[in-house]
């Protein structure tokens, strides 16, 4: 996985699969970036998954995994994280709208789009 900057294509950071990576970019709020996901085939063997399943009721999503729920962020269409919750299976969605919601446990991160009118 390789987070590039869109309009030059400078190479910012290169992501190793087996490593967690958390990082703060300080640059102007206009530099658009672009990330990109390459498969290699010889790591396919070494990717674990994971069921994991939603139901929306109302304001609430409850979501279902075979593993343990590590995480569960909601996220607006804008990139703004409105919601992070850990060690839950439950989350509200607080106003209308259309949202991202990715839900991490121990063997993957899936990523699912929610939208809710009230």
């Amino acid at each position: 996985i390789v987070l590039s900057d869109r309009q030059n294509g400078e190479r910012l950071i290169d992501f190793v699969i087996t490593e967690n990576y958390n990082f703060t970019l300080q640059e102007p709020q206009n530099r658009e970036l672009q990330l990109k996901f390459f498969k290699d085939k010889s790591s396919l063997s070494d990717v674990k998954t994971s069921s994991i399943n939603i139901k929306h009721i109302g304001d609430e999503v409850i979501v279902y995994s075979d593993s343990k729920i590590e995480m569960i962020t909601l996220t607006n269409l804008d990139g703004r994280t409105i919601k992070r919750l850990a060690n839950t299976n439950k989350i509200k969605i607080p106003n209308a709208g259309l949202f991202l919601l990715s839900v991490q446990t121990k063997d993957c991160i899936k990523i699912f789009k929610i939208k809710t009118s009230k």
